[in-house]
């Protein structure tokens, strides 16, 4: 089946194009007229209606609860932007909360399904559920180069891991002190401000409210 790809794709320099950069080099390689070395062009992303409504749907049904609570932090007193403290615990007890609901709402969206295009042919299920439509046992993806993946990263995502926002040593000693939260070693959505509070105290009471290891 011919399967038609844009000619060209245009997108800002944010962090999150860079795999489907890869990807759609790729797919040129593989395409008849080998565009690869032009079907690309970073730019402003005010003109993409697909991301901005994307990014609308995330703000909207995400990111607006979280900026009410880490705003009501900084109200009150138990949150300061120039205090090293007070932003590793904060990174600690509520990043890996908010990555999982930032992959909730991807896995959910990738199940939506999409439009069709009269002028192209791609299936138009959700997307997740395209690769099970023909026989499971075959494999109908296109391999993509590796170098196109180092490339990439390495002019836009230079010493960027999103996993390693802090160091093994703060991440250890958080996890000492969390053994001795009165609200147990887990951290989930209800807790999370008590475990954030009790660790942000308890260190501000040891070392001093800017005194870390």
């Amino acid at each position: 089946m011919t399967v038609r790809i844009p000619a060209k794709i245009q997108s800002d320099c944010g962090t999150e194009t860079v795999e489907l950069y890869a990807v759609h080099k790729a797919f040129h390689q593989h395409s008849e007229n080998d565009s690869v070395n032009s079907c690309w062009k970073y730019g402003r992303s005010v003109h993409n209606q697909k991301i901005e409504c994307f990014w609308s749907q995330i703000v909207r049904q995400w990111l607006a609860r979280w900026r009410d609570i880490f705003r009501n932090l900084e109200v009150e007193g138990y949150w300061t932007l120039d205090n090293p403290v007070d932003k590793d615990t904060l990174l600690f007890i509520y990043m890996p909360i908010v990555q999982k609901e930032l992959e909730a709402h991807r896995q959910e969206y990738n199940a939506y399904p999409m439009r069709t295009n009269p002028i192209s042919r791609p299936p138009s299920g959700p997307p997740e559920d395209n690769y099970k439509l023909c026989d499971p046992d075959l494999d109908h993806s296109v391999s993509i180069p590796p170098e196109w993946v180092s490339i990439i990263r390495a002019d836009r995502l230079a010493d960027f891991d999103p996993n390693s926002y802090l160091s093994p040593a703060v991440t250890t000693h958080l996890d000492e002190l969390l053994l001795q939260s009165p609200y147990g070693s887990a951290i989930n959505v209800v807790n999370a401000r008590d475990q954030y509070l009790y660790l942000r105290n308890s260190i501000h009471i040891l070392r001093g409210p800017n005194q870390w290891l």
